[in-house]
């Protein structure tokens, strides 16, 4: 069985603007740079194109729209949301042992913490 279609859809295997402008974009050139053959992609050349125009300083334009590309692509970090974790250096077993021994001479319980609840040493 069928489902009918929308008469005013999209046609089947249709692309949209999204998808041409990608294929667009990524299509590789083949360019001469400082003596050298190399590869660009459209995205690039167009980049560059617009980058050399703004460094000219002859078309103020072209400097907004360079620096509005870059913020637009350039995934920007909010460094609110992260923090610093902090770790000891590495000790040796005996290290660790003398340290943990001198922590514990001036260790207190909790408030409210009853030692007698504790069978620490039952020997069955």
């Amino acid at each position: 069985m069928t489902t009918p279609r929308r008469s005013g859809g999209r046609q089947k295997g249709a692309r949209n603007r999204r998808t041409i402008v990608c294929e667009i974009a990524n299509e590789r050139y083949s360019v001469i740079e400082n003596g050298k053959k190399t590869s660009r992609t459209t995205f690039e050349l167009v980049l560059l194109a617009i980058r050399k125009q703004a460094l000219d300083g002859k078309n103020a334009s072209a400097v907004d729209e360079y620096y509005r590309l870059l913020n637009r692509l350039i995934p920007q970090v909010d460094d609110s949301k992260f923090g610093v974790m902090l770790s000891p250096e590495t000790l040796t077993p005996k290290e660790w042992m003398a340290l943990a021994e001198e922590y514990n001479k001036t260790a207190q319980p909790p408030p409210g913490y009853d030692w007698a609840e504790d069978d620490f040493d039952k020997s069955d």
